[in-house]
């Protein structure tokens, strides 16, 4: 009997830069599958701060209970929807916001400033 996939649970965020974010879950039972398993699909979203409109949509497919996002925005929002899929049916989502840190690159050491070099 095929049914659709439980919610995947213990969604978090990992990992977090100014260009990246790791994503962690906890592992659906087999039991939980109700069905041929294909995977836990993710969809990255990135949203404009004044708007608040989605202006990038990425989409993919692991087998693994993490996702290396990379390439991201510094200081943007974003949101990831998790879901697991089996064969027939697609299972409801789960989601993680989160904002990238800010890009600060300092070009002066604090021994530099201190001793008024800068």
């Amino acid at each position: 009997m095929f049914a659709e996939p439980g919610r995947v649970s213990g969604m978090r965020l990992t990992k977090l830069t100014s260009t990246a974010a790791q994503i962690s879950w906890d592992r659906l039972s087999c039991r939980e599958h109700n069905g041929n398993a294909v995977g836990y699909m993710y969809e990255l979203r990135r949203y404009v701060q004044s708007s608040g409109h989605a202006v990038d949509v990425v989409f993919g497919i692991v087998n693994n209970t993490s996702v290396d996002l990379s390439r991201l925005i510094p200081f943007t929002n974003y949101t990831v929807s998790l879901r697991f899929a089996n064969h027939l049916y697609q299972g409801p989502h789960s989601t993680v916001d989160f904002v990238t840190f800010e890009d600060c690159e300092y070009h002066t050491t604090v021994a530099e400033f201190i001793m008024g070099l800068v």
